[in-house]
């Protein structure tokens, strides 16, 4: 669980843009030493220096859509803390969710949250992770299930 919530909180940060995202200028600059992905190394020009935005960069309209879907939902009594309350619509950040708000958000918000605002690629990949994790928290795990699942997974971890 606690790994689950450290992926959902990743993937998080990295759609809006805060806390710890794993695209920042560093990580940038990794790819550049290791000379790969062209496209997504850091132009500098003159003092400052640009990342580009990629495809699985949010506008601002499309956070304040993707935080208000968050900030809305209402699931049973007893199902998960209020997760609107670790949501700042005007901020755009998540913060002080619990591991299981996370288990949730994993499973079941994020690939509905996420609906129509990333293309397709992005979108198919946080999905099939998100389903990954589904998977591998079912009480009864069948062993050729869980052969699939690993295979599949690294095919989702390779589609960026």
């Amino acid at each position: 669980m606690h790994v689950e919530r450290n992926v959902t909180a990743s993937i998080i940060s990295t759609l809006l843009h805060c806390g710890k995202s794993k695209d920042g200028l560093n990580a940038r600059k990794d790819l550049e030493v290791l000379g790969i992905r062209k496209d997504m190394h850091p132009k500098t020009e003159g003092k400052r220096t640009y990342l580009r935005a990629e495809l699985w960069s949010l506008s601002k309209t499309e956070k304040k859509i993707f935080c208000y879907r968050l900030y809305d939902f209402k699931g049973p009594d007893g199902y998960c803390s209020d997760i609107s309350k670790g949501v700042s619509l005007d901020e755009c950040k998540v913060t002080g969710l619990k591991s299981h708000d996370y288990h949730v958000l994993m499973q079941q918000l994020l690939p509905i949250a996420l609906k129509g605002l990333l293309p397709k690629g992005p979108r198919v990949a946080i999905v099939r992770l998100c389903t990954f994790f589904n998977h591998l928290c079912q009480r009864v795990i069948d062993m050729e299930e869980l052969l699939e699942l690993e295979t599949e997974i690294v095919e989702t971890l390779c589609l960026f």
